[in-house]
């Protein structure tokens, strides 16, 4: 790329315009990082939860379609 040409203005401009098209970039990178942060987090309960207790848990949704289901090992 040869910027010889270009007046100090359009350098400045040019670098503003890369820097918010950087950020704009980075946004799905960070909100997947939190995203997959939040998932870890919620499995992490559940692997707690199902490790204190010595039955079987069960979740269903509103059909009453199971949607989770734990025994421990007995």
């Amino acid at each position: 790329m040869k910027d010889g040409g270009k007046t100090k203005n359009e350098l400045v401009n040019e670098l503003v315009e890369l820097r918010q098209r950087i950020t704009e970039l980075e946004g799905p990178e960070t909100e997947r990082k939190k995203e997959n942060k939040e998932i870890k987090r919620t499995r992490d309960d559940y692997l707690m939860i199902t490790n204190l207790t010595g039955d079987i848990i069960v979740r269903a949704d509103t059909e009453g379609k199971l949607t989770f289901l734990w025994r421990t090992k007995v």
